[in-house]
């Protein structure tokens, strides 16, 4: 059974890294909340959907969702980090 979500996560972050790549911004985040539906428990499926807005350049969306993450998974790293990276490259701040 967990053969089976690994391989269909996957899948999504394929699509997904694809589209974003492509400049699909919309279509990634289709997938994104495809794959958030697929594992709410995960915080790198919401964690994926800020990545995906700050590649777009909605900034501000993707502050909410790290925002987001960090409040509902206060224990993973990466939104932090991501927000910090926000905080300091795009509104140049070093106090976060």
């Amino acid at each position: 059974m967990e053969d089976l979500l690994f391989d269909a996560k996957s899948r999504l972050l394929d699509y997904i890294w694809g589209y974003s790549a492509l400049g699909m911004y919309k279509d990634a985040i289709s997938e994104c909340k495809k794959l958030i539906r697929l594992d709410p428990k995960d915080p790198y499926s919401f964690i994926e959907l800020g990545l995906c807005y700050e590649d777009q350049g909605k900034i501000e969306k993707a502050v909410r969702w790290y925002r987001y993450v960090i409040k509902r998974f206060p224990e993973s790293s990466k939104a932090y980090i991501n927000l910090g990276y926000i905080f300091e490259t795009y509104k140049k701040r070093n106090d976060m």
